[in-house]
C-alpha cells in the first residue's frame, strides 16, 4: 500500500521529514503544513502545501487529512494541545487498520471505525 503522508510542523524539521518519507517506496503523495516553495526542490514525488495554514489550525488540518484521506500524520509541532488532537487521529487509522491502540482502550475491529 503506497501511503499519503501528512507532516506538520512551522520549522526546518518538516522539510527533513518530508524529504525523507519521499525517499521511501510506500509513500505515494506528502501533504505539508504550512510548507513552502523550496520543499519542492528537494522532492520529486507529488506535493501540497499549505502555507496560508498555521500548525495550530487543527480543525482546518483534520479537514484537509480527510479530504486527502491521510494515511500517516508525523507531527513535529511542539503544542501539547495540538498533540492530543493528532492522537486521536493516529488511534483511528491503527483501528482502520485494525492494529492493537496500546494503552488507549481502543481494540481494533468495525465497531471503531
Amino acid at each position: 500500500m503506497a501511503a499519503t503522508v501528512l507532516v506538520v510542523d512551522g520549522g526546518g524539521r518538516a522539510a527533513a521529514l518530508a524529504q525523507k518519507y519521499s525517499q521511501s517506496k510506500h509513500v505515494k503523495k506528502l501533504l505539508i503544513v504550512p510548507g513552502n516553495d523550496l520543499i519542492f526542490k528537494s522532492i520529486k514525488k507529488p506535493t501540497k502545501i499549505f502555507p496560508h495554514l498555521k500548525t495550530t489550525d487543527t480543525s482546518e488540518i483534520v479537514e484537509i487529512a480527510k479530504q486527502e484521506k491521510v494515511d500517516l500524520a508525523d507531527v513535529a509541532q511542539d503544542d501539547v494541545d495540538f498533540r492530543i488532537v493528532w492522537k486521536k487521529l493516529a488511534l483511528k487509522f491503527l483501528v482502520r487498520l485494525n492494529q492493537p491502540a496500546g494503552s488507549s482502550g481502543i481494540k481494533p475491529g468495525p465497531e471503531n471505525s
